[in-house]
């Protein structure tokens, strides 16, 4: 993806892994949106996300371990 003549680039957050952001960004459209075959697709998502979750769920958990994560109201549902 490029950028627009008008648009600047956005520096990455202090810290973060431009390699594997990248590697998620660039596998996502053809493993995850563009492949066909279910069972593969399915192991894609596995894959890029369940990597991509942990690392920001423990990442997160680091820079603030007593903090106590509640949720501020029941679920909402916005599509089906």
């Amino acid at each position: 993806m490029s950028q627009s003549a008008g648009q600047k680039a956005v520096p990455p957050s202090v810290g973060a892994d431009v390699s594997a952001i990248k590697a998620l960004l660039s596998r996502n459209l053809p493993e995850v949106f563009g492949e066909g075959d279910p069972a593969r697709r399915r192991v894609a998502i596995q894959q890029l996300y369940n990597n991509a979750l942990n690392k920001f769920a423990g990442d997160l958990r680091a820079m603030h371990p007593h903090y106590v994560y509640t949720p501020h109201g029941a679920p909402q549902v916005l599509h089906n």
